[in-house]
């Protein structure tokens, strides 16, 4: 009881100190604007549980969501008799599972950790079971449902450096979880190292690298785009401030020499299309956004994706995807695996930390290749001119050889997702 009094009181001092952040932000980007109420508690969620039991997933952001895709699915078809709810912490990440999952009972914001707050959320869910995806592990939420479970599980070298500072909190706030698939051996080190119990882990791998191919009618999506048969393209996709002022310089000389040339660019957050084209305006860089007409789009060779769920459609339409998010330090990279499933090979920055072991994996096999910015690009066009067959290949040969994490990881979610459910331990 007096943890979770010093543990509300300490939220709430963060929450104040966070709220002037909260407000810039949506002043300033329109951010948190359409969950805000939903995460205070303010507005009822738009769910209501029928006569099915209730499973309850929760992913940060887009990434995590689009890791989550295919155990949903399955879940799906091998449990019909659940009801499935779906939480995120971002409004994007909200967008994506909207989009790509389309037919769930319901979608909502996840609420601040509060125990009055999240106490109301459940009561009013009535969950059998919380699966987190990947992390965001909050205290109050995971003791208010009565069985928490994490798939695709992490913990930064960081994070495990600043919890293990504090191991009396540490074993607090893992003891609710009941099972971790988590993605590598060295993860389940670091949990083990936070006071986890052994027999609870199990190293399933990353459910990122095993999404499937996006099928894409190709004339299609050329046409929405503006794109014709001649073009060459380049995904320019994930970026972060300032990391498109950074990169759309170099690159656009290349539009001189290699005229038929086509850059999509698409931010990690569509929110802020409206500044980027701003930006460009000013700087008398031409371009067109995906909502513009037809014709301006042909006309232009920079095309900015103001709209989500198409980036793995890009990818699949170029010969080469630039990530961002790793070209400048504080974000950590993304998945530098998504273009290569959609059979492209990648290019990535320097500032990869958060992705060491995605990062080995394709700097292994030759599907991708690290570049600081001053080389992005005599790269990009020594890859346009000299268009390799062997890095092609190894991609193909990566994505094989990561397919079954979905799998995996049901294998051990499915006593969890049974009429009879394992009892949640005291």
């Amino acid at each position: 009881m007096l943890f979770q009094v010093l543990y509300n009181t300490a939220l709430l001092v963060l929450a104040l100190w966070g709220s002037v952040k909260i407000l810039i932000e949506a002043i300033r980007y329109g951010k948190h604007r359409r969950s805000l109420k939903e995460k205070l508690g303010w507005q009822i969620i738009p769910y209501s549980p029928q006569s099915r039991e209730t499973i309850w997933i929760h992913a940060v952001s887009v990434g995590e969501t689009k890791s989550a895709v295919p155990l949903v699915e399955q879940i799906r078809r091998e449990y019909p008799h659940l009801a499935i709810v779906f939480s995120t912490t971002t409004e994007t990440g909200q967008d994506e599972a909207k989009q790509r999952m389309p037919n769930l009972e319901g979608y909502f914001f996840l609420p601040f950790d509060l125990s009055w707050i999240i106490k109301k959320v459940v009561r009013q869910i009535q969950p059998k079971l919380l699966i987190l995806v990947e992390g965001d592990f909050w205290y109050n939420l995971m003791c208010a449902v009565p069985q928490v479970i994490l798939v695709n599980g992490k913990i930064s070298e960081n994070t495990l450096n600043r919890l293990r500072a504090f191991p009396f909190f540490a074993k607090k706030l893992f003891s609710p979880l009941r099972l971790l698939c988590v993605q590598s051996s060295q993860y389940a080190a670091h949990f083990e190292q936070l006071g986890v119990h052994r027999e609870k882990i199990f190293v399933t791998g990353n459910l990122k690298l095993d999404q499937p191919r996006v099928i894409v009618d190709t004339e299609k999506w050329k046409k929405e785009l503006g794109l014709n048969s001649q073009n060459r393209i380049i995904t320019l996709g994930s970026t972060h401030y300032p990391e498109e002022e950074k990169i759309l310089p170099l690159l656009m000389p290349l539009l001189n020499n290699i005229p038929q040339l086509k850059i999509l660019l698409a931010p990690r957050h569509s929110e802020r299309c409206e500044k980027i084209a701003g930006s460009l305006f000013k700087r008398k860089i031409p371009f067109a956004l995906f909502t513009d007409s037809l014709e301006k789009k042909r006309t232009q060779s920079l095309l900015i994706i103001n709209t989500i769920g198409i980036l793995p459609i890009c990818f699949q339409l170029s010969e080469i995807s630039i990530l961002g998010g790793s070209f400048i330090r504080g974000i950590g990279g993304h998945n530098i695996i998504e273009p290569i499933l959609q059979g492209t090979p990648v290019l990535y920055g320097p500032h990869m930390e958060s992705q060491k072991d995605l990062v080995h994996l394709v700097s292994s096999t030759g599907a991708g290749e690290e570049v600081s910015l001053e080389e992005l690009p005599l790269i990009v066009e020594e890859w346009l001119h000299f268009p390799s067959e062997k890095r092609r290949q190894a991609g193909i040969d990566l994505k094989n050889a990561l397919q079954g994490v979905t799998g995996k990881t049901l294998h051990h979610v499915a006593p969890f997702l049974s009429k009879k459910a394992p009892l949640k331990s005291i």
